[in-house]
Order: C-alpha cells, then sequence, then structure tokens
C-alpha cells in the first residue's frame, strides 16, 4: 500500500520525537470528563463526527457551518454536494443538546492530516447554539510554540465514544515546520480534536495520532492557514 505524504511525515515524526506505541509502558490515563459543555472553554465547538464510512472522529467547529478534522477521518479524498456523516457538537452521552448537521463537503489539505469540513440543513438547536461560533485561524512558526501549555477535547472510543474528555499537555518538539509532539494524550476517536494553547485559547493545530504516552499534532502552519482561509 502506498503511503500518502502525510503519513510519512508523520511516521518520521514518531521516530525522530520517540513517541512509544508499547503500550505496555502507557502512561496513568489522566483525561477528565468533561461535565459542563456550555461553560468548558471549546467544549461547545468541539463536535462527534459521526462519518458515513463508519469512521469516528473529532471536529472543531470555527464558524458555525465550517470545521476542521483530521484528513485520516474519512477515506477517498475530497467529496462535496452529499451526506457525509453528522456532526453532534457538545455532545455528552445520550445528549446533544446543541443538536447536529450533516456534513456535505469533505475537503482534506493536501500533504497534511487535516482536513477542511462544511455542513448544511442544521437542527433547531444547532442554529441556535452554535450561532456566534466564531474561532480565528492563524499560522505560526512551530519553533516559537515548543514548551507551551496546551490542552485538547475530544470523543475517546475506549470511554465509549459518546462523551468529552479534556486532555492536558506541553509541546516537546516540532518537527520541519510540519508536525509537533505533545504530552497530551489521546487515544481512537480524538483524531481531528483542536488543540488549544492554554495561555490564550488560540487554536494551533489538531490531533493526528497518539496513545497516553504522547500525541502527535497536525499544526497550522502559514500555508495552512492561509488555504483554510481561501477554502472556507
Amino acid at each position: 500500500m502506498k503511503l500518502k505524504p502525510y503519513t510519512l511525515i508523520l511516521f518520521s515524526a514518531l521516530c525522530l520525537q520517540g513517541l512509544s506505541t508499547d503500550e505496555s509502558y502507557a502512561s496513568e490515563d489522566k483525561r477528565e470528563l468533561v461535565t459542563d459543555i456550555f461553560n468548558t472553554s471549546k467544549s461547545l465547538e468541539t463536535a462527534k463526527y459521526e462519518g458515513a464510512d463508519t469512521h469516528h472522529c473529532t471536529a472543531i467547529m470555527i464558524s458555525p457551518k465550517v470545521g476542521l478534522t483530521a484528513a485520516h477521518c474519512k477515506d477517498g479524498g475530497f467529496e462535496q454536494n452529499k451526506s457525509l456523516g453528522t456532526i453532534y457538537p457538545g455532545s455528552s452521552g445520550l445528549s446533544t443538546n446543541a443538536g447536529n448537521m450533516t456534513i456535505s463537503t469533505f475537503n482534506p489539505y493536501d500533504g497534511a492530516d487535516i482536513a477542511l469540513i462544511k455542513g448544511e440543513n442544521p437542527s433547531t438547536a444547532y442554529t441556535h447554539y452554535m450561532r456566534n461560533v466564531d474561532i480565528d485561524v492563524k499560522g505560526f512558526n512551530l519553533s516559537d510554540l515548543e514548551g507551551k501549555k496546551v490542552y485538547s477535547i475530544g470523543y475517546p472510543i475506549d470511554k465509549g465514544g459518546r462523551k468529552q474528555y479534556k486532555t492536558e499537555g506541553v509541546i516537546t518538539s516540532t518537527y520541519n515546520n510540519q508536525s509537533m509532539m505533545t504530552t497530551l494524550q489521546s487515544t481512537g476517536g480524538q483524531s481531528g480534536s483542536g488543540v488549544f494553547l492554554k495561555e490564550n485559547d488560540q487554536l494551533i493545530g489538531i490531533i493526528s495520532q497518539g496513545n497516553l504516552n504522547g500525541t502527535i499534532v497536525q499544526p497550522i502552519n502559514r500555508r495552512i492557514s492561509d488555504w483554510i482561509s481561501i477554502k472556507k
């Protein structure tokens, strides 16, 4: 099987930055359950993404109808004008107080594990609660972020996949301005979760892959930021 460019980049990062994949050495799980989606920063904007192709991921909404997720969260590359799954922002267990919206466009960035998603036909509750969503997206020089404290919220499958969990950590290293290694904890289902600076809630990337020993983040560098501005 031919690996996609971003897969090769992340594999290199795994090797160079020392992310252990041996679960026998897994750290203690310190992810915390989010119990109040309306009063926890970036919780409401964090959506469970149930893909039409059975993928289960997380997406971070940057405006009422536009969000970001991991490119590997859907097979087949770019698609639009069809039902590509459903997002449930602020989902908590069986409660989906903030409604849902159908995803109609999935646009992966070439060469990076990030995709822009667009939705349509939002429910009444979604329209109400998500009407003021506006997350600033801008690019960074990754080396300036090393040592910064970060956090992320997502929907880990090993914890049922229906409730939000928050993880906090530090950016330990960067790779070629294309990936970041962090001490965030993540498992399947958290791919696509937004990663934010703890100091100011600035979005800097999304979770690509990881485990309880650490997580590789797909950063929003300046090229990706410019692309998002054009495509959204």
